[in-house]
């Protein structure tokens, strides 16, 4: 059903094989073999003289994997092409096991028929394992004490994008630049009490960034997204995509962050996905943005980096709102400049009519108080005059009645003597 399918899945339902054949010179042949452990101990009697080697073939992909098993004495055990050991009998057996390279591992297996104790703790080679991109590595488990009882060992890696580990024998395959915690757990089953014992161990994995060949210049350019526009109100997301110079597969592994205009943004506001490295960014934070143009520079690790750009325009309806507006607006002030002009014409009107009606009252009081400036004055001489004939007759009469006095004074003055 075009499900690529392992050696060991189980058909439930029918289903469709298709193989693809190909030429005996484009077969990957299998070149390293991994085991789980070394060296180890076992009670055939209660294991009923089986014994599995745990073992890994690599290059995973490959598909020549055929592996030639060896016992070195076969009366103690003799081994399957599984690699399942039949033991026969206590002693001690190297198991070897050889692929079409040349490439070979072993193991040596105790065979006793003694009580074994359940072992106690376990632990790893190292604490810390640091590895290339690309690179294999193992992780050497030993348990104490070493001659001890186990059932199975498993491995789990909290980053399977960094590093996968073979939950086999503990292989380890780096993918990415990072860190991954391996937990490790060795459990044993007693089937006779019914008791379950499991202890665990973790190290960590680092896997190194690549670096790139002496002299040569990494660089960071942005393929497409360059000079887009994001009009506000819409739904869409701004994307770039960036593209590293040399090893462009390990672009998205570099980029570390991302800046605009100068400000790197928070890694909720945009996503970031392999492809070189594909920037997205959210509308909701694009809808924070002034309008104009925006800077954008992704942040990356090593190399130089090319920054780009993009705008943020008005939404259609606004401008139509705003070309309205602006119609409207110029509609009032015309509007304002002829009432203005009808106001002005009516003040003006209105000023010269008051002047007209200024000039001619003032006239008409001119007019009036000439007149009666004119009678008064005629009245005062009228009235002057009258004065004026009242006085000459009161001096007359003081003047006769003065001359009289005298008149009589002299006479009296001749009769005395």
């Amino acid at each position: 059903d075009g499900t690529p399918v392992d050696d060991f899945d189980v058909c439930k339902s029918d289903m469709i094989i298709v193989a693809d054949f190909i030429s005996k010179d484009e077969i990957t042949s299998a070149t390293d073999i991994r085991f789980l452990l070394e060296e180890d101990y076992i009670d055939y009697i209660e294991h009923q003289g089986l014994y599995d080697v745990k073992h890994t073939i690599l290059p995973y992909d490959a598909q020549n994997k055929d592996v030639i098993w060896t016992s070195s004495d076969e009366e103690v055990a003799t081994v399957e092409d599984s690699g399942i050991l039949k033991i026969h009998k206590t002693g001690d057996v190297v198991i070897t096991a050889t692929l079409d390279s040349g490439a070979s591992r072993s193991i040596t297996i105790h065979s006793v028929d003694e009580d074994i104790p359940v072992f106690s703790t376990i632990s790893t080679d190292k604490d810390v394992y640091e590895m290339n991109m690309g690179g294999i590595d193992q992780i050497h488990v030993s348990r104490e004490p070493l001659k001890s009882r186990y059932t199975s060992f498993s491995f789990i890696s909290d980053n399977p994008e960094v590093v996968k580990v073979d939950d086999n024998t503990g292989t380890l395959s780096s993918i990415a630049p990072g860190k991954a915690t391996i937990t490790v757990s060795a459990i044993y089953f007693d089937y006779e009490s019914d008791a379950e014992y499991e202890y665990k161990t973790t190290c960590e994995v680092i896997v190194n960034e690549p670096k790139p060949e002496p002299g040569v210049v990494v660089t960071y350019r942005p393929t497409e997204g360059t000079g887009q526009t994001w009009q506000r109100g819409s739904k869409d997301s701004v994307v770039f995509i960036y593209k590293r110079s040399v090893d462009d597969e390990e672009t998205i592994n570099h980029l570390k962050g991302l800046k605009v205009d100068g400000e790197e943004i928070s890694e909720t506001v945009y996503t970031k996905e392999a492809g070189s490295a594909i920037i997205t960014i959210k509308p909701e934070y694009l809808e924070t943005l002034t309008l104009g143009k925006h800077s954008v520079e992704p942040v990356f690790d090593d190399g130089e980096v090319v920054s780009t750009y993009f705008a943020v325009v008005r939404k259609q309806e606004d401008d139509k709102e705003e070309e309205d507006t602006e119609e409207e607006t110029s509609e009032e002030a015309s509007s304002e400049e002829n009432i203005t002009e009808e106001i002005t014409t009516e003040n003006k009107t209105s000023e010269e009519l008051t002047t007209e009606g200024k000039s001619e009252s003032e006239n008409e009081d001119t007019s009036e108080g000439k007149n009666k400036k004119s009678e008064t004055t005629t009245q005062d001489k009228k009235s002057n005059a009258k004065t004026g004939d009242e006085n000459a007759v009161l001096i007359a009469f003081i003047l006769g009645l003065l001359g009289l006095t005298g008149i009589v004074y002299i006479v009296r003055r001749k009769i005395g003597k």
